[in-house]
């Protein structure tokens, strides 16, 4: 269904069924799309709400098509949070540890995301799932994008511009995620709200691990 089809006599007639189909197809769209920005107004576990909350802090890169399309075609919500798992260990690990370009397999997981939709014979969720988790750590043939010595790298980079660990683009996020991490191997209570951190200068995040003004000694 596209504008150039209803417009071209010659294409493939289209008539009410179609048109209700198409209709129908992007109301379930805009509902999902607004629980993956807004996961705390959907029924979902409160497991799968922190996978999402994670992405919308950490960023979806090019997964919210495979996102979307899991959530309307109602895949087992085990599933769904397994792709949120594997979602978020990409955009970390291939964007903010191993330094790849934010535009990394975008067409490949746009693509993806059409034929898990549209074929699911084809591509199942548990396909999509392990192609994502074999483009991390595949290196049976190097085509695994984690690359670790690429942050080592980076990091010393910025040491040598006098920036350091302050410089990092998901200081926030990581920071954040262990101080979560700790609070639950506490069986702490206090929730740490992400708006009210993430309005912190990265000098008030982690002064009290690591020195407010840096040297190399």
């Amino acid at each position: 269904f596209t504008a150039k089809n209803v417009l071209n006599v010659t294409s493939i007639k289209i008539g009410f069924k179609e048109i209700k189909e198409y209709v129908d197809s992007i109301a379930k769209s805009v509902k999902s799309w607004f629980y993956i920005y807004n996961p705390d107004y959907s029924n979902y576990s409160e497991e799968t709400k922190v996978w999402l909350r994670r992405l919308n802090r950490l960023g979806f890169g090019a997964f919210t098509p495979l996102i979307m399309a899991t959530m309307v075609k109602n895949a087992e919500e085990t599933k769904l949070k397994e792709l949120l798992r594997v979602a978020e260990n990409f955009v970390f690990l291939v964007f903010a540890i191993s330094r790849s370009p934010a535009n990394t397999k975008n067409s490949h997981f746009y693509r993806v995301a059409n034929y898990f939709y549209e074929d699911e014979k084809k591509w199942d969720i548990d396909k999509v799932i392990k192609e994502i988790d074999t483009l991390i750590y595949n290196e049976t043939d190097n085509t695994g994008w984690l690359a670790t010595d690429s942050f080592q790298t980076y990091i010393e980079k910025m040491y040598e511009r006098d920036l350091g660990f302050y410089s990092w683009n998901v200081l926030k996020y990581f920071l954040y995620e262990y101080e979560e991490h700790l609070q639950k191997m506490a069986n702490g209570d206090t929730k740490i709200l992400w708006d009210e951190f993430n309005k912190r200068k990265k000098e008030e995040t982690i002064e009290h691990i690591y020195p407010q003004t840096p040297n190399k000694e």
